[in-house]
């Protein structure tokens, strides 16, 4: 049994450590790049939209 939480622990950190370096990377290709950044702020501003009109969704349908 100790191998196998041994085992889960690695896997557990190995996947926060390429997590991290997954959004490093991201996070330097969206900084030189104009396009990438322009849509990343339209989609947030999308989603941001979208959940201050879910209050008023749910009341309509009730």
């Amino acid at each position: 049994m100790c191998k196998s939480v041994i085992c889960a622990m690695k896997c557990i950190i190995l996947s926060i450590i390429i997590g991290m370096i997954f959004g490093a990377m991201c996070c330097c290709k969206i900084k030189n790049n104009k396009k990438m950044q322009r849509k990343a702020n339209k989609a947030l501003n999308a989603v941001e939209d979208f959940m201050e009109d879910m209050p008023q969704i749910f009341k309509h349908q009730k």
